[in-house]
């Protein structure tokens, strides 16, 4: 989704969905986001915290990746 704001300035969302309480898919990452920089900047500092301050703030338990062709589905 892309949502304008001014001054061609926008912001841009993925998509994110609640399957349970302990399971999360993401079906669509912002435009312009590349799988393994998302897996690197935001899911592994939210499975390992992002420094000793801060700590995990989801339970690892497994996470899968499935990429055909254009569909990208990270289940959590």
């Amino acid at each position: 989704m892309v949502e304008p704001l001014v001054d061609k300035k926008y912001i841009i969302y993925g998509e994110i969905s609640i399957i349970s309480d302990n399971k999360l898919e993401i079906t669509e990452l912002p435009i312009g986001t590349w799988t393994q920089t998302y897996k690197e900047s935001v899911l592994e500092p939210m499975l390992h915290g992002a420094n000793d301050k801060t700590p995990p703030s989801i339970m690892y338990v497994s996470i899968k990746f499935c990429c055909i062709f254009w569909t990208i589905r990270w289940k959590i």
